[in-house]
């Protein structure tokens, strides 16, 4: 951020909740829509069903919470005057709680697409993919970073950085990498896998390839995945 022109700072905040909401309503509508048409179809509804409402719960609630910290902060500059020293602890503890409930909404969400997967009769090669899909994810994208927000203290040095405190458990640049890395291969797994299974199933060859086309918009989430390794 730059200062403006009559001195003082820009306010980004309204573009952060734009794009937030933008997506959660998004998200929320195209979940409530796959739900309605199971029950149309009396489809059973499945563990991923429910575990991606679960995910969902927990997005509406990161978006709720993504307003509280812009309120006090997020999307202006440090040195923007208007921010006082109260505003940045406030900024600090929800930015901290979004953080968490982000860390498990995400999980939830993998865990779902995975349990969807196993319920595919793929062979046992595939499915020990699938399996090694969900310790990844288990592993460098939920509890090496739950460690990482949960090790200080005392327990409010956590988002308090004015509280010195000491941690157990210290982060490295590789382990970023690393996790970064673990995004981008079961990104992919969970894209190739179902566009694999309608190889099998006794569909139009035009249906065939629009499936696939919609399996394939998933890699915009591999690419910001790339991007943001990246950056960091």
């Amino acid at each position: 951020l730059t200062m403006n022109e009559d001195g003082t700072w820009p306010d980004l905040g309204g573009r952060i909740l734009g794009a937030t909401w933008s997506i959660c309503i998004l998200s929320t509508g195209i979940l409530i829509w796959r739900i309605v048409y199971g029950i149309q179809s009396r489809r059973k509804i499945m563990i991923c069903d429910y575990l991606l409402i679960v995910a969902a719960c927990l997005n509406i609630a990161s978006s709720g919470i993504r307003v509280k910290s812009t309120i006090h902060g997020q999307g202006r500059h440090i040195a923007d005057p208007s921010i006082t020293k109260h505003d940045f602890l406030e900024y600090s503890y929800y930015l901290y709680v979004g953080q968490v409930i982000n860390l498990i909404a995400v999980a939830i969400l993998k865990l779902s697409i995975c349990t969807y997967l196993l319920a595919l009769p793929f062979g046992l090669a595939y499915k020990l993919i699938i399996y090694l899909s969900i310790a990844m994810v288990a592993v460098f994208n939920f509890m090496l970073p739950m460690l990482g927000l949960f090790c200080a203290k005392p327990f409010e040095a956590n988002w308090n950085k004015s509280i010195k405190g000491t941690c157990f458990y210290k982060g490295s640049t590789a382990l970023t990498y690393m996790q970064g890395v673990s995004n981008i291969l079961t990104d992919v797994v969970y894209i190739v896998a179902p566009i694999l299974y309608l190889s099998s199933v006794q569909l139009s060859s035009k249906t065939q390839w629009g499936l696939r086309l919609v399996f394939c918009l998933g890699l915009i989430a591999t690419i910001c995945s790339i991007f943001k390794t990246v950056e960091l």
